[in-house]
């Protein structure tokens, strides 16, 4: 494997994006210590992410993200969620430190560290933040480079590397019930199945780019399918599957090529299985771990 730093990773992906995506996707957001939680909503649906650093008192940074949010609702008072500022948010969910790597280090590092965060903070020279790499970054990064994924990975079939048993829920349920159940899952995204259990769509925290202070709490109430539809268009989009014998390479490229977070391996239509962002690089990083012994 050709190992590059950070830095030069960071020069590659910005040579391949256009100059309008560009102006769309690399302008960093990092949330003032004083910033509301209404601002951060504000900031996240104004540039469409679901997650951004806060520069804390210290100098340290937190990652808040609309599922944090999300996970207070039921504990505090929503009006004094809104109004809180974000550092004292953060300590009153109990956030950790985000992880972050200087861009002089090895790309290699940083996939090590995002096999279990699902973003790394990249710092400058100056000791400032730079720029954010995420999973699907490394996802993006290694479906081109197929050097970075040992031929014994490449071909295991997805099945033996699936989440069995998929966290699914109907058309029907409310929709805030449902991303409560991916805060108790930890999970980013789950199934949604209709009323015979086939598979129908996928519920994604992205979605979440769509809150903002004023539709807060009205998109919340909606049943899954009526925030789809308000999110997505009329039109419930079918998530991608994969069958049982399709290998992990197959599995980067498909997450790659249509720039999702999950695969759904189907039986009959039925899920029975869950391939994700997170399970592939958590491989990837256990791979370059075991280079480094």
């Amino acid at each position: 494997m050709t190992d590059i730093t950070v830095s030069e990773y960071l020069d590659r992906k910005n040579e391949a994006i256009s100059e309008k995506d560009q102006l769309l996707t690399n302008h960093l957001v990092i949330l003032g210590y004083n910033d509301s939680v209404a601002d951060a909503l504000k900031k996240f649906s104004g540039s469409k992410i679901i997650a951004a650093p806060v520069l804390m008192p210290n100098g340290h940074f937190r990652l808040l993200s609309m599922l944090d949010i999300l996970s207070a609702i039921a504990d505090i008072n929503n009006d004094v969620i809104l109004s809180m500022p974000v550092s004292q948010f953060t300590n009153v969910a109990g956030l950790m430190d985000l992880k972050v790597i200087h861009k002089t280090k090895m790309l290699t590092e940083a996939i090590e560290m995002l096999g279990t965060v699902h973003r790394v903070l990249v710092m400058n020279d100056d000791g400032l933040p730079f720029d954010i790499i995420t999973q699907m970054d490394i996802i993006d990064w290694v479906a081109k480079h197929q050097e970075y994924i040992s031929h014994k990975l490449a071909a295991v079939p997805l099945g033996h590397l699936m989440v069995t048993s998929p966290v699914c829920v109907k058309l029907s349920d409310n929709v805030f019930d449902a991303f409560k159940v991916c805060l108790k899952m930890k999970y980013h995204g789950i199934g949604v199945v209709d009323e015979q259990g086939n598979i129908a769509s996928n519920l994604s925290v992205s979605l979440l780019k769509f809150l903002t202070p004023d539709n807060f709490y009205h998109l919340l109430r909606m049943s899954v399918q009526g925030f789809l539809q308000a999110t997505q268009g009329s039109l419930l989009k079918l998530p991608k599957t994969c069958a049982y014998n399709d290998t992990f390479s197959t599995g980067i490229k498909t997450l790659h090529n249509n720039h999702i977070h999950r695969l759904f391996i189907t039986n009959q239509d039925k899920p029975v299985g869950v391939f994700s962002t997170s399970d592939a690089v958590s491989l990837l990083a256990k791979e370059v771990a075991d280079q480094r012994k």
